[in-house]
């Protein structure tokens, strides 16, 4: 099955999608972060423009309500998205922490970004 997304973003340069299957993150090269709930709407629900620099990676935690999006100039930052079970109700998407590193050290492997979210934050 093949879906075409509309928006205005720059090139996306990593994606996503929820456990449940209904949400999709994208990263940009600008910057941006994009929500797309995909039972919705074919455009996003919320663009968040918190990065300076190329998105390196997104994820969603396995287990707690998060997703961690990462900048090639080391910024880290993690987001509380709360959804809903009812489709009609928006979720709610803040911005937690903004953690800050050296760009050679953490973001040159994106695993290691990974690896750091799943066990050493929690």
């Amino acid at each position: 099955m093949i879906r075409k997304f509309v928006s205005n973003l720059n090139t996306i340069t990593h994606i996503s999608i929820h456990k449940n299957g209904e949400n999709l993150l994208a990263g940009t090269k600008d910057g941006n972060v994009a929500w797309f709930q995909l039972e919705l709407s074919d455009k996003p629900f919320k663009i968040m423009d918190y990065h300076g620099d190329k998105i390196r990676n997104i994820e969603y935690h396995n287990t707690y309500p998060l997703f961690l999006s990462c900048s090639r100039n080391g910024k880290l930052l993690i987001y509380h998205a709360t959804l809903n079970d009812d489709t009609l109700r928006d979720p709610v998407i803040v911005p937690l922490k903004s953690l800050r590193a050296d760009a050679d050290n953490v973001c040159k492997n994106s695993r290691l970004i990974i690896i750091y979210f799943l066990f050493f934050y929690f």
